[in-house]
């Protein structure tokens, strides 16, 4: 696999890392380098947009509206475009059962 392919699964801890930890830093296999860089360039792509959003907290209501818009239909389009709406419709199913 490429590294740019590479990501960490995410297991439940009651010791959560806090946010600013790299996945490679709290992995408890070492990683090749390559992977390790990888995933270092992934989770400075998060805080840069994590930064961004952050910003728009000064901005007008108008562009808050539009940004949260815009993150929405990029999301339900890449759970179309991955296949992974039906897990997400599993998941609610579950947890919302109709009754029959």
């Amino acid at each position: 696999m490429p590294p740019h392919n590479f990501f960490c699964a995410t297991i439940p801890s009651n010791n959560p890392q806090p946010a600013s930890a790299v996945a490679s830093q709290a992995n408890p296999c070492p990683l090749p380098p390559a992977y390790a860089s990888a995933l270092q360039q992934k989770h400075k792509q998060v805080l840069d947009l994590r930064k961004e959003i952050a910003e728009t907290e000064q901005t007008s209501a108008a562009a808050k509206s539009a940004l949260h818009k815009a993150i929405q239909s990029k999301f339900k389009e890449w759970l179309v475009s991955s296949g992974n709406l039906r897990q997400v419709q599993d998941l609610v199913q579950m947890e919302h059962p109709q009754a029959d």
